[in-house]
């Protein structure tokens, strides 16, 4: 049993590597309330990341990487202090595989509601 949970964590380990490996940040992303030429100035900022095709594969990243704590969760520790301590290490490569992609989306809305405050003051 014990290999079996080391095993099922190392996979889960290897599966984190190849997504970090393949994923491709989109170069530009599209939020929900873009900002319209004629709104007020603190109105319809961007909001949320959009289900559009620019942004599959932040939200398909995002989704394998849920994916992957899910599979976590699964592995049976049996209260064995190695395999529970392996597994939150890698729990903690996960959170922070989607913690960096969460500030990156973050930077491209602050990038869209900079963009859309200077539209706002050139008109």
């Amino acid at each position: 049993a014990r290999k079996l949970s080391l095993a099922q964590i190392k996979d889960v380990e290897d599966a984190l590597r190849k997504l970090e490996s393949t994923f491709e940040f989109p170069e530009h992303l599209d939020f929900v309330n873009p900002v319209s030429e004629d709104a007020d100035a603190d109105t319809k900022e961007p909001g949320a990341l959009a289900y559009t095709a620019n942004n599959t594969p932040v939200h398909a990243y995002e989704h394998a990487l849920n994916g992957l704590l899910t599979k976590l969760d699964a592995v049976e520790s049996n209260g064995d202090l190695a395999i529970r301590g392996r597994r939150k290490e890698v729990v903690r490569e996960v959170e922070r595989a989607l913690e960096a992609v969460e500030r990156r989306v973050e930077e491209s809305r602050e990038r869209e509601r900079e963009r859309s405050r200077e539209r706002r003051r050139s008109r």
